[in-house]
This record gives C-alpha cells, structure tokens and sequence, in this order.
C-alpha cells in the first residue's frame, strides 16, 4: 500500500473510532483538566489531519516538552553512557505527527530525548536492562512514544497501555502510522510480543490477572499517575503489586494532593521491592515542586 493511502485509511480509521465513541455514553474518571483536554482532541481530529497531530495545541500542550532548557542535559547523559549507539538509535526521530525536531539534536525530538532519559536513568539505577523485560504496563501512554522508544532499544516483550479512550485511539494510529501493529483482547492473549491499547479498566484487570504468564515484569508511569485521582491511582496500584520493576516519574505537588507523600507511604508499603527515590535537579517546577 502506498504511503499515501495508508494514511488516508489510518485517518478514515481515527474519525470513525472517535464518531462512535463520541456516541456512546459513559463515567470518566479523571482531573478536569484532562476531561477538557478531551473534548479539544476530539475537535482537532475530526476537523485537521490527523498525520501532523503532533503540532495541535492539544498535544503541544500535554505530551511535548518542545526544546525546554532541560533537553540538552538529557542528550548528555544519553551520549555518556557506555551503549550510546542504541540510545543513539533509539532516539532517531520518524515523520509520523510531523514531530518538532530538537534544535541540539535535529535527529531527534525532545520528547524522545525525554523518554530515553528516564529509562536510561531506570537502567543505570537497577543495573536491569529494559530488553530483558518480559511484559512493560505503562499507564498514560500519550501518543504511543514510549512504546516507540522501547522498540527501538530493543525491548521485544508484551506492553500494555493504559488510557483514556480517545488517546488510546490515538496511541493506535501512531503506533500503526510508525509500521508496528497493535492486538486486539484475543490476539493479546497468545501473543509473545507487540502492544494492547486498553481504556476499560475490566478488561485491564482480566489482562494482567490471566493473561501476562511471566513474573518478569514493569510497571511504568512517567508523570502520568500522579496527575489521576487517587481513587484510581489506587487501584492501578493495587494491580501492579507483584510486579518486579517500577518507573514512576511524578511531581511532589498537582492540584492539590500531595504527591510525595502519597508515593513515600505507598512505598513503605511494598517491602519486597528495592526503591531509590530520586530528585530531578535539572527540572525545576516552582508550581508543582519536588518533581
């Protein structure tokens, strides 16, 4: 098929699936200012082309970190460790969404910089390399990038996603967009490999109880938990206890609950697992404090 029409088929593909979800009813659970930025991602996809979503406001907004001040010290790391050829490699930048290009590292964008940082700093900190993951559950996948990154790097696990509906159909059109495929629930179960985008949260708990078989795996929220109620934070949680491996990037402070607090007594509370609680000196949040 040619490039051409498969995008025109993954943009028909998003509209219907944003029409038909638009027409179906149901409680969300989340912050008022993600609810709002829903109803902005539904307008732009159904009124722009969705191959250069990457520039809407919505997204600009939410998910990039454009060239912040912080991005060039994150490329530093990156290019001191001792296998900077596959970070190298995993932070070449594609076409799809028409990314914004970093202007220290015009390979690149500064949301796979970003991305790369923290799991280089997981890897540094554990001495576990993220290849040698079996299953990865990151919840709040923006647009699909870190799944992007990790497939770059090497990893060749299960992952899962979890989101809210409308950017989990966006996940899936960038993941599809890059040439990877994503499973449905029934393929998900047999398969080795590859990722599920999931909005329910029954169905979450149905995958990670009967159908993830190895005890090899991660949970990941970079930034993205702390920003839900603690309701469901909670809950998430509480599926992810027996997990091995934990990434959790947050902000000591967001519209009024105290993170710190609520990751610190969390961890108190999982005595099987080695924690290393660790600063982010070089982003700087006077609002949300002690990211």
């Amino acid at each position: 098929m040619k490039e051409n029409q498969k995008e025109e088929r993954l943009s028909a593909e998003l509209r219907r699936s944003f029409i038909a979800l638009s027409e179906s009813n149901g409680q969300r659970q989340g912050e008022s200012r993600w609810l709002d930025n829903i109803t902005r991602l539904h307008e732009l996809v159904m009124s722009e082309e969705p191959k250069e979503f990457l520039q809407w406001d919505v997204i600009k907004r939410t998910m990039e970190v454009g060239d912040a001040d912080y991005i060039e010290t994150e490329l530093n790391f990156l290019k001191n460790q001792k296998d900077w050829s596959r970070w190298e490699r995993g932070i070449s930048e594609v076409s799809a969404g028409k990314p914004t290009l970093s202007s220290v590292y015009p390979k690149s964008s500064g949301n796979l910089i970003h991305h790369a940082y923290h799991v280089a700093q997981f890897e540094n900190i554990t001495a576990e390399k993220i290849n040698d993951v079996d299953c990865i559950f990151e919840f709040g996948g923006g647009y699909g990038g870190m799944y992007r990154l990790m497939c770059n790097i090497g990893f060749k696990g299960k992952y899962i996603i979890f989101d809210f509906p409308e950017f989990s159909l966006l996940q899936q059109y960038f993941i599809k967009s890059i040439g990877l495929k994503t499973h449905t629930i029934e393929t998900f179960k047999n398969a080795t490999d590859g990722v599920i985008c999931i909005s329910d949260i029954n169905v979450l708990h149905d995958v990670i109880s009967n159908h993830i078989s190895s005890d090899n795996n991660m949970f990941l929220a970079t930034w993205s938990l702390s920003e839900c109620p603690v309701e469901l934070r909670t809950e998430i949680l509480s599926l992810v206890a027996d997990f091995k491996k934990f990434l959790i990037a947050y902000q000591g402070r967001f519209e009024g609950t105290d993170n710190s607090k609520y990751f610190n007594d969390w961890i108190t509370q999982q005595q099987k697992t080695h924690w290393t609680t660790q600063m982010i000196e070089h982003i700087p949040n006077e609002f949300y404090q002690n990211n």
